[in-house]
């Protein structure tokens, strides 16, 4: 994920999703933002939706924060959905007027096999 801010300083994170399985995603969610050192909880802010992912695709998701919060830091949780598969993905993010701090991203795969019904247990989900 990565945290910036825009030119006229509003609060953004980009996260980068591929597809690693053998269906296309369509993607919804939203980020939750709860304050490191402190009791100040922001959110949910929905992603950028409209977004489809074909088998072996990449895409950035984005999320506008519509709130004015502090540079941070923060920890944030994104869940994404698609279907019956959600997956949720946290990290410590920072807003830094015109640069973006840290980097991290997320995949997610589908088992093509098992991919009705209840799908816990039939996803997975790493960072780099």
């Amino acid at each position: 994920m990565t945290a910036e801010r825009d030119a006229s300083g509003r609060a953004v994170v980009h996260a980068k999703v591929h597809n690693t399985g053998g269906r296309t995603l369509d993607l919804t969610g939203a980020l939750k933002m709860s304050q490191v050192s402190g009791t100040i909880s922001a959110g949910p802010y929905p992603v950028d939706s409209g977004k489809s992912l074909a088998p072996g695709q990449s895409a950035s998701v984005d999320v506008i924060v519509t709130d004015q919060v502090a540079d941070g830091p923060w920890n944030v949780s994104l869940t994404l959905k698609s279907g019956l598969l959600e997956v949720t993905h946290g990290a410590r993010i920072t807003y830094r007027r015109g640069r973006a701090w840290p980097r991290q991203s997320f995949h997610i795969l589908i088992k093509e096999s098992r991919c009705t019904g209840d799908s816990s247990g039939h996803r997975r989900l790493w960072s780099s």
